[in-house]
């Protein structure tokens, strides 16, 4: 400790390739894009997803809204919590994180750019719901009150041109061992 200030005993690194990739998600959303843009983008050039799984909205959303990539890190922000033998994290208030200090996460792009991109995912979200509520009727069952069948998963309503409305499981289409065999519905 040097007078009033902390050094952390460990830092993260950035590793640029990954990085680059963060980088280009916040600044093509603070230019105007949409998450669907950058995800075409990111399959037509082969770059994996986290996790090695597909890229998808709520992915880019999670990484959006995630204050480590612009420095900021917390701690104490998860609790597990045990339920029917299961283990399962759930986010704590934040009055209850504890804020680590400068320089433990190095920053990957600034406030303004994370600000800029967050209000464009809003504003996308926003007309993604005016263009579902052209045909409300097709998807009526889109607040999670239809379930599958097989594995309990709240329904997707999936919308193809020729007005060929249908609900699915959202684990349908997996590679990975969450496969769910289940079928479709169509309106």
């Amino acid at each position: 400790m040097e007078g009033n200030k902390v050094i952390p005993k460990v830092r993260l690194e950035i590793y640029e390739p990954e990085a680059a990739t963060v980088r280009f998600i916040f600044d093509a959303l603070a230019g105007g894009q949409s998450c669907w843009d950058i995800i075409r983008s990111f399959e037509a050039r082969n770059i994996p997803a986290p996790r090695n799984g597909k890229w998808c909205p709520s992915t880019i959303g999670r990484m959006v809204r995630n204050e480590s990539y612009i420095g900021k890190a917390y701690a104490n922000r998860y609790e597990v919590i045990k339920r029917d033998g299961k283990r399962n994290q759930r986010i704590r208030p934040r009055e209850e994180w504890i804020a680590l200090p400068d320089g433990v996460f190095p920053a990957i792009t600034d406030e303004a750019t994370m600000m800029a991109a967050v209000r464009q995912i809003e504003k996308n979200r926003t007309i993604d719901a005016q263009r579902n509520n052209k045909n409300p009727e097709a998807f009526l069952l889109r607040g999670g009150y239809a379930r599958c069948g097989t594995c309990g998963a709240a329904l997707m309503a999936v919308n193809r041109k020729g007005n060929q409305h249908f609900y699915r499981c959202p684990y349908s289409c997996r590679s990975n061992d969450k496969r769910c065999p289940s079928f479709t519905i169509t309106t």
